[in-house]
């Protein structure tokens, strides 16, 4: 997804939708940088608490999902209890990508 404006809008809104693109790259990189570094597979939950407080938990799972998508992370095989009310996948970054 590419945030965009169309020609005719104003300044303003060129403005928000470059700002918006850079965010979804940057959180993509920190979630697939969490990935690479985790030495087990990570729940969304989990990537989120490390990245509390630079994207929301809703543009880290989004981005999660994004780089699922793109064939950058894949479903690890495994679950992991939450402590809510139903298990969690776990993510891992693939191997051969950096």
């Amino acid at each position: 997804m590419t945030a965009r404006a169309r020609n005719t809008d104003p300044s303003t809104s060129h403005e928000a939708a470059a700002v918006a693109e850079s965010s979804v790259a940057a959180s993509q990189r920190a979630v697939l940088d969490i990935l690479h570094e985790a030495l087990m597979p990570l729940t969304d939950e989990e990537i989120v608490g490390y990245l509390r407080g630079q994207f929301s938990p809703s543009r880290v799972r989004t981005a999660r999902g994004e780089l699922q998508a793109q064939g950058l992370v894949e479903y690890a095989g495994t679950v992991k209890p939450p402590g809510k009310r139903t298990s969690c996948r776990t993510w891992i970054a693939k191997a051969d990508v950096a």
